[in-house]
């Protein structure tokens, strides 16, 4: 269980905010911070982007009441912000 949570908790450390944020700032005609764009259900042309960006949320949120990561709760506040 704890490799798990490592392995998770070393994902979410990973993924890029501003990658996420892509397409809502490029939608509102914001900037990207030269973000690359995110494939697959994420992607710029795919009906159901920005999907995923709840879940990242979630899980940072979880992350950081579960272990106290203040990587995860920066991410998390970053993308709120």
């Amino acid at each position: 269980m704890r490799d798990n949570q490592d392995r998770t908790l070393a994902h979410l450390r990973f993924v890029d905010v501003d990658r996420l944020l892509y397409n809502f700032r490029a939608n509102h005609r914001l900037s990207t911070n030269a973000a690359t764009a995110t494939g697959g259900w994420d992607a710029p042309s795919f009906p159901f982007r920005t999907h995923v960006q709840g879940h990242f949320l979630s899980a940072w949120a979880q992350a950081y009441a579960g272990t106290g990561d203040t990587v995860c709760r920066d991410k998390a506040v970053y993308m709120v912000a």
